[in-house]
């Protein structure tokens, strides 16, 4: 899995001018996803922010590990315009469906030593519903909306199984005959 993190950090690296190009800030941050998200308050990053995710279903085959991964990349951008029908600025406000769609364009397709190529198979907004008291009577209370993306691809994995082989030679078999009636 290393091989895979480190290669799609690259690539993001990479294609920066792509961002710059359609007037996107490429990403500043790229983590292992470990809840940063949703509890912002315990974690420090810049946006855009990508937080990179994994489960396996893993199958033992001879001396190769098998599996089948689904990778989920947690997009974070900075924040946009609006995006409802009144908006003014709506052009703005979509870059930020720009800027997954260009994620995904970068990812899909990337393999490494130990991987197939990732296949997109889902993408969902989350929001993140957030309450805080305020020490003020006329609004004792706010509630924060941060929204993001996830973008999930699907890959196959090949690890070699660290088990010790032995070789040599039979030099004897001893069998016997049974007659079964």
């Amino acid at each position: 899995m290393e091989e895979l993190y480190l290669k799609i950090i690259e690539l993001l690296s990479e294609n920066k001018q792509l961002f710059k190009d359609k007037d996107l800030v490429p990403p500043k941050y790229i983590d292992i996803y470990d809840g940063q998200p949703e509890n912002s308050e315990f974690f420090f990053f810049t946006l855009p922010a990508i937080f990179f995710d994994y489960s396996i279903e893993w199958e033992s085959i001879t001396s190769v590990r098998q599996g089948t991964a689904l990778i989920t990349i947690h997009v974070l951008t900075l924040p946009t315009e609006n995006t409802d029908n009144n908006s003014l600025n709506i052009q703005k406000g979509i870059k930020r469906l720009q800027y997954y769609k260009l994620i995904a364009d970068i990812l899909e397709g990337t393999e490494t030593s130990t991987t197939s190529h990732l296949k997109l198979v889902k993408e969902e907004p989350v929001t993140i519903h957030k309450t805080r008291k305020l020490n003020n009577p006329s609004t004792p209370f706010i509630i924060e909306n941060n929204i993001y993306h996830k973008l999930t691809f699907k890959t196959k994995l090949f690890y070699s199984l660290l088990r010790e082989t032995k070789q040599g030679t039979i030099k004897q078999i001893n069998l016997r005959k049974y007659n079964i009636d």
